[in-house]
Formats: C-alpha cells, sequence, structure tokens
C-alpha cells in the first residue's frame, strides 16, 4: 500500500517533466474542464429557449448517427497508434478513410428505404429532409474520430487542449444567438455539426497540417487493403460488433422511453445523460484516452508494472466519481430545477436514477484500452451484448407495473451498473490484475447491497 501511494506522489511530481504521462493527463484534462464549464454554462441558456420535446427528437438523431459512426471507419482508427513505420500508418489510414465513405453511403441509401418504419416505431413524425442529418453527422462523427486518433498518435495533447472547448463554445454559441433570433429547432440540431467543424479547422490548423498529405487519402489498392485487413483483423471483428451494440445499448433506454412514453420523456432522459457525460468525459475519457498509450508501454515493462499503473487510475476514477455521482445520486432533483429551470425536475430525477450506472461507467472506463493493449477484445463484445440484453429486459418488465419513468430508469441503472463491474472483474482476472479486481469486487459487493436491501428504491 505504501509503495501504491508513493507511487501515485511520483506521477504527480512527474507533471514538471516535458513528455510524462502525468502532463499529458493535465493538458487533457485541463482541456475538458474547460470544455465542461462552457458546457454548463450555457446549457441554462438552451433548456430555456428549446422544449424538451425538441432536445428529445435531437437526442434520438443524434444517438443514430452515433451508432452509425461507431462502425464507419471499421474501427480501424483505434489501431492508428501501433504502426512504425509511415507507409503502414499511411495504407492504415486510407483504408479507414475510404471505408468511412463507403459506409456512409450504405446508411444513407438504408435511411431512406427504412425512415418510414423506424420513426413509426419511436413515436416521431419528421420531415425526410430532417432525418438526412442523420448520415450527414454520421460522416462529420466518423471524420472526427479519424482526426482525434491521428492526434493521439502524434502525442499532441498539449496542442489539442484547448480544441474542444472553442468547438464547444461556438456551436453553444450558434444554438443560442440563431434560436433567440430565430426560433426554430433546426438550430439545435445543427450545434453539433458546427461543433464538428470547428474542431476540424482547428486541429488541422494547430497539429495535423504539417503531417497530412494528399498519399493519405488516395483510393488505397488492394493489396493494402488486403494488408491492413489481415493485420487489423480483429478489429473490425471484434471491436466493429462491440461499438455497434455498445451505442446500441447506450442509445437503447431512450429508444424504449420513446416507444413507451413520448418525446418530451426522452428530452429529460437526454439532458440528464447529457450532463452527467460531461464528469465522464472530464475524468475518465480523458484519463483512458492517454493511459491506452501509456499501458502500450508498461505491458512491454512486465505485469507488475502494468498492475500498479491500472490499480492507480482505478482508485483515483473511484474517488473522484464516489464525489461527483454521489452528489446528484442525492441532490440531483434539486440541482437540476435551479440550474435549468422548474420544468427539468424530472429530468434531475433521471439523473438521480442513473447515477449508479455512470459512476460503473467512470470507474471502468479504462478497461476498454487495457483490453485492447492485452489483445482480449472478445470481452467487450460479450460485455456489450449482455448489456443491451438487461436494458432491454429491465425496462421491459418493470414499465407494465406502471411505477413510472423513474422507476424504470433506476433499476435498469443498477442492475446494468453490476453487470459492467462484473465484466470487468472477470476480464481483469484474465490479465492477471488482482488489485483492481479486489477493488471493484469491493465496489460490486456494495452495489448489489445497496440492490438487495432496495433502500434506494425508496426515492422512487
Amino acid at each position: 500500500m505504501k509503495q501504491h501511494w508513493s507511487g501515485m506522489w511520483e506521477r504527480l511530481l512527474a507533471v514538471r517533466h516535458r513528455g510524462a504521462f502525468t502532463q499529458d493527463v493535465t493538458y487533457m484534462m485541463g482541456g475538458k474542464a474547460i470544455t465542461m464549464v462552457v458546457g454548463l454554462v450555457l446549457t441554462p441558456i438552451l433548456s430555456r429557449i428549446y422544449a424538451q420535446e425538441t432536445f428529445g427528437t435531437f437526442g434520438l438523431l443524434n444517438s443514430m448517427a452515433i451508432i452509425g459512426a461507431s462502425v464507419a471507419g471499421l474501427r480501424l482508427s483505434d489501431a492508428f497508434i501501433l504502426p512504425r513505420s509511415e507507409r503502414g500508418f499511411t495504407s492504415l489510414v486510407r483504408v479507414t478513410a475510404w471505408s468511412c465513405v463507403v459506409l456512409f453511403l450504405l446508411f444513407t441509401a438504408c435511411l431512406l428505404i427504412f425512415q418510414r418504419p423506424l420513426f413509426s416505431m419511436l413515436n416521431m413524425d419528421l420531415p425526410w429532409t430532417t432525418a438526412l442529418l442523420i448520415p450527414l453527422f454520421i460522416l462529420l462523427y466518423a471524420a472526427e474520430d479519424i482526426q482525434v486518433n491521428w492526434v493521439r498518435r502524434l502525442k499532441a495533447f498539449r496542442q489539442v487542449s484547448m480544441v474542444d472547448p472553442l468547438g464547444q463554445f461556438s456551436s453553444r454559441v450558434f444554438a443560442i444567438g440563431m434560436g433567440l433570433a430565430m426560433p426554430s429547432h433546426w438550430w439545435l440540431f445543427l450545434k453539433e455539426a458546427v461543433r464538428v467543424l470547428v474542431n476540424t479547422i482547428l486541429r488541422w490548423r494547430w497539429i495535423l497540417s504539417p503531417h497530412v498529405t494528399w498519399s493519405h487519402f488516395k483510393p488505397p489498392r488492394r493489396r493494402e487493403v488486403r494488408t491492413v485487413l489481415r493485420r487489423y483483423w480483429r478489429l473490425p471483428v471484434f471491436r466493429v460488433p462491440t461499438a455497434l451494440v455498445g451505442t446500441f445499448t447506450n442509445a437503447l433506454p431512450a429508444y424504449m422511453v420513446a416507444a413507451f412514453y413520448d418525446a418530451t420523456a426522452v428530452g429529460d432522459l437526454t439532458m440528464a445523460a447529457t450532463l452527467l457525460t460531461f464528469p465522464l468525459f472530464l475524468f475518465a475519457n480523458t484519463m483512458d484516452s492517454v493511459f491506452q498509450q501509456k499501458a502500450a508501454e508498461l505491458r512491454d515493462r512486465g505485469t507488475v508494472e502494468l498492475m500498479r499503473g491500472t490499480l492507480q487510475l482505478y482508485t483515483l476514477l473511484l474517488l473522484l466519481g464516489s464525489l461527483v455521482f454521489g452528489v446528484v445520486y442525492w441532490y440531483g432533483d434539486q440541482l437540476f430545477s435551479v440550474f435549468l429551470g422548474g420544468q427539468w425536475e424530472r429530468s434531475g430525477r433521471l439523473a438521480m436514477a442513473l447515477a449508479p450506472w455512470y459512476l460503473s461507467r467512470m470507474i471502468n472506463a479504462p478497461v476498454v484500452g487495457l483490453r485492447l493493449v492485452l489483445d482480449k477484445q472478445h470481452w467487450d463484445l460479450a460485455y456489450t451484448v449482455l448489456s443491451g440484453l438487461f436494458i432491454a429486459g429491465c425496462l421491459a418488465v418493470t414499465n407494465p407495473l406502471g411505477r413510472g419513468l423513474e422507476f424504470d430508469i433506476f433499476w435498469m441503472s443498477m442492475v446494468n451498473a453490476l453487470l459492467m463491474l462484473i465484466s470487468s472483474i472477470a476480464s481483469l482476472t484474465s490479465a492477471g490484475i488482482r488489485p483492481v479486481v479486489a477493488l471493484l469486487v469491493t465496489v460490486a459487493m456494495v452495489g448489489l447491497g445497496a440492490l438487495l436491501t432496495g433502500l434506494p428504491a425508496l426515492f422512487w
């Protein structure tokens, strides 16, 4: 234990060394913190300009785009950090970029064919012009994913730290200004497009322009395609189904709420999930994006070093997550009513219900990177399939009870939080990372006790 805490202290002192892991995390977390502050400051204005139904419709359209973008590049961009030669990296970029274009055209055709039955199931009545926003967002998100992983390969964490804050600020100011000048739901829909475009321009000017050439985006030759797919076949085989099922699983609560209730309920759920995502991205995703690179280096030094670095990160995320989501769990409805307006009180209660799930997501953020480094991507697919089944099962069972939306979301949240912890325990045990397993077992036992006693359910 003494070595564990001394190791954490050494990492904090290492921030002054250029290129150190802690310094990279500091740059990324600083940018994410500014992004979160910008989002939190401007969200109350958006919540008073646009109705809950508009947020719900936007959430459904955006979730469809995220599902499509998650598989648009066959997840090959996840391997950008792996090629040692520039030639191999160029081939990988070509195959990734053109697979995005091909799948974008495929998604567009499918949407035009199945638009009517799809929207009917979700109780949505939208014109086809609005539906075309989905493939547009798919292409934008896929292009952004390529840029993000390219920046990760270059380790340009300091330069990229201010990209997200500026993109977030620009998109929200756009939605607020246009919403006040010419009220229309379209401005909220286009907000994400503005964010991605601003981020793309900034990444290009500040980081990527010296490194990108036309050769990176030429159509790949057949030999290049075969070589890339032969070398990285595990990504399309394992990560694509995992990403598809995972993004669909994340969107499944909104889809089922749309089917069982209405777009206003989806708007409350979307706002709750959006605000809970801020600390998740600030702490968990920021650290994990840097930890993936570090984990690959620690793996080469031996299992002991990998175990030590992993335990330190998990401990830190547990402390931060318990503080942030604990406050939301007990005071969510009051916070949302004051912060967003009285009409968002139900959204606050949904945030309280979702807090256990988001806490488990924060704790387990590093496990995806570890599975990639340890070549255990099949664990991701197994978990995401089970998670989707549990979400659908929980909502299908609790909704007929007629206890209300908050009750349905709470039990779905608790069950899936425990499932996520169990999945991580299993995968980390197989990798031999015993200290983290002990930590997660403790957290899982506390959650299971809360679920079995039914004490938290008194609030719903």
